[in-house]
């Protein structure tokens, strides 16, 4: 009789607890709702400042792009920059080509396809530039449209372009939080194996995953950013790039170099980074090759986050030199 009172006071107990939480998680769930909504309402103001226009006028993701379905993934590029004095002869696939990878960065954001990297980069060298960077990216993504041949061949057609010169990779230090905690997508994932510092797929099994839930998400972002070290993230960064390396060589070949781009307008130190170069991998810092400083908004997109054309039009030429990209 006495141990029914106490389970019946437990069960009475646990249920209110419950409830409580429930309606903490809820409060939580409203408030960054309506902080996310004021982001918003602040994100759509400044466009129209800026440009005249609202976001969705201005950020042209339909401008030369396109979904690839993978599974359950779902991916969005940009079309492949082809040389126009190429792309209806036979010269074609007669110069090597260039891949491109990274983030909004790369893919674009708030930009027409005519001032991306990929198309300033293929105008400049005279090339074709396969462009594989999402919006919100990391190097999670790149390795798994690596590790999936199939996505590759999709991209850049193996079997008429199979002269691949460079594979690079720009990286941001925004892309290291998004190693453990991708904040803008539900992101393919890798278990490191310690031993070997190898990265296995595998498929989250977190219910509250991606950006269901906003309290969650907020919650394990803030974490992943105040409590773990930038040596340690960018020691798994560096990880990625090593295993992507591997793939590149398997697909492309020993002849493909392997281009890791640091763009980095604060200009911190790398040194975890920069050791690839001991494995082949070239190592570049934007600051090291121009002269001026991108962290002003001449060179930002609207929202003042973004590299513009301005940008990519100084760090192009330089890019190239330092390679020696230009035909």
């Amino acid at each position: 009789m006495f141990y029914n009172s106490i389970m019946k006071k437990f069960c009475i107990y646990f249920f209110i607890f419950f409830l409580v939480l429930l309606l903490l998680f809820y409060i939580g769930e409203c408030i960054s709702l309506n902080l996310q909504k004021k982001h918003y309402s602040n994100y759509v103001q400044k466009a129209i400042e800026k440009t005249g226009s609202p976001p969705n006028t201005v950020i042209t993701y339909n401008d030369n792009t396109f979904d690839y379905y993978y599974g359950k993934e779902k991916f969005h590029f940009r079309e492949p920059s082809i040389v126009e004095e190429q792309s209806l002869s036979k010269e074609y696939f007669k110069y090597p080509s260039i891949i491109i990878a990274g983030c909004s960065y790369v893919h674009g954001a708030n930009l027409m396809y005519k001032d991306t990297f990929g198309k300033v980069l293929s105008d400049y060298t005279q090339k074709n530039v396969y462009n594989f960077a999402i919006d919100g990216g990391s190097p999670r993504d790149f390795l798994y449209i690596l590790r999936n041949k199939n996505m590759v061949n999709d991209i850049v057609n193996l079997k008429n372009e199979k002269n691949i010169e460079y594979v690079i990779y720009v990286f941001i230090p925004d892309q290291l939080p998004r190693l453990l905690s991708n904040v803008y997508k539900i992101s393919p994932s890798f278990k490191l194996n310690k031993k070997n510092n190898t990265l296995t797929y595998y498929m989250p099994k977190i219910f509250f995953s991606g950006g269901k839930f906003l309290l969650f998400r907020n919650l394990h972002v803030f974490f992943v950013y105040k409590f773990v070290s930038k040596e340690k993230l960018s020691s798994l960064f560096s990880i990625y790039m090593r295993e992507a390396y591997k793939e590149i060589k398997k697909i492309f070949g020993d002849n493909t170099k392997f281009v890791v781009l640091l763009y980095d307008i604060q200009n911190n130190n790398w040194d975890n980074i920069t050791r690839l170069e001991s494995e082949k991998i070239i190592v570049v810092n934007v600051n090291d090759i121009v002269d001026v400083d991108l962290s002003k908004v001449e060179y930002m997109t609207w929202d003042e986050l973004h590299p513009n054309r301005k940008a990519w039009e100084i760090i192009v030429p330089a890019l190239s030199e330092y390679l020696n990209l230009k035909n």
